[in-house]
């Protein structure tokens, strides 16, 4: 067999395959061809028969992309749990920078109040040093 008789050959089979992927298309149209006509089908119907029967791509009866759906699902899940934990976070730090103004009882140490966080426990370790500092100066001082 030569080159031009495969060509050929090649030529004819992707023509025949051509002619099965249109004839396939018309073997799925399940509605009767008057359904179109008779009086007892919906407007609905008519109207999904039409649009299957002009653009087969893009006519479907499936529902919901099931897989897509979770996956934005979690994206929304994710995003709104990200902005609880971001606020949560924002509020943290608000409240860990909180000043709390100490007035000192004593007259011995200085007179100017003392600027340091509301919570002590979640501090650093040299914050926490200047308020258990402060705090032995005030009980000396009671």
């Amino acid at each position: 067999m030569t080159s031009e008789e495969q060509e050929q050959r090649q030529a004819e089979t992707s023509y025949d395959e051509e002619i099965f992927k249109g004839d396939l298309q018309e073997i799925f149209d399940l509605a009767h061809s008057s359904s179109l006509q008779r009086a007892d089908v919906k407007d609905e119907d008519k109207e999904f028969l039409r649009s299957q029967r002009e653009d087969r791509g893009e006519s479907s009866m499936a529902g919901i992309d099931l897989v897509t759906a979770k996956k934005v699902e979690k994206q929304v899940e994710r995003g709104t749990r990200l902005k609880r934990l971001r606020k949560r976070e924002d509020s943290d730090i608000a409240r860990l920078t909180e000043r709390a103004e100490i007035p000192s009882q004593s007259s011995s140490s200085s007179s100017s109040p003392v600027s340091t966080t509301s919570s002590p426990a979640h501090g650093s370790r040299s914050q926490r040093k200047k308020l258990k500092a402060v705090a032995i100066d005030l009980r000396e001082g009671s």
